[in-house]
């Protein structure tokens, strides 16, 4: 394996593993990991159109949109 590939494994597993430990903080909260980034955004930067909400998000496409149908 070639050095990049293995420094590339090494961040998507500590991504993994971040996700996981932070899902187990939230869980109780009934929110998903997705919703948890929209409220602390939203907590940072005040109001926000769902646009600037969706350019300061980092969680997978279609999560803030499929949230923001149930409001």
């Amino acid at each position: 394996m070639k050095e990049i590939e293995a420094i590339r494994y090494m961040i998507f597993a500590m991504e993994r593993e971040g996700a996981r430990q932070f899902q187990d903080i939230i869980k109780t909260t009934g929110v998903t990991g997705s919703q948890a980034e929209a409220i602390r955004v939203i907590d940072d930067y005040g109001p926000l159109s769902l646009k600037e909400l969706g350019s300061l998000l980092l969680c997978e496409g279609g999560a803030l949109r499929d949230w923001s149908i149930t409001l």
